[in-house]
């Protein structure tokens, strides 16, 4: 599916893959809090990745990576542009 996305994606995704390449290269079990950082850039980039058919099959497998390495994190937050962002009130 990696060939139906946009670059950012790939390239997202093939960070969150080298990521767990390292950690699962030691003996560490619990997996270290920069790989939930790099789940969650992944789902973002595959989440706005709209146009690229990839995009909605790679979802299952990263919130599947996530929940299964992090399953107590708090419920991931999706980044949202800035046009969509809330205003804060004063």
């Amino acid at each position: 599916m990696r060939q139906n996305l946009s670059l950012e994606a790939k390239a997202a995704i093939d960070r969150l893959l080298a990521a767990l390449a390292r950690h699962f290269r030691t003996d560490i079990r619990e997996a270290p809090p920069e790989l939930l950082g790099s789940i969650d850039e992944a789902l973002d980039a595959a989440a706005a990745d709209e146009r690229h058919a990839g995009s909605r099959s790679a979802l299952p497998g990263l919130v599947g990576v996530r929940r299964g390495l992090f399953p107590d994190a708090p419920a991931y937050r999706p980044i949202l542009p800035a046009a969509l962002e809330p205003e804060i009130a004063a």
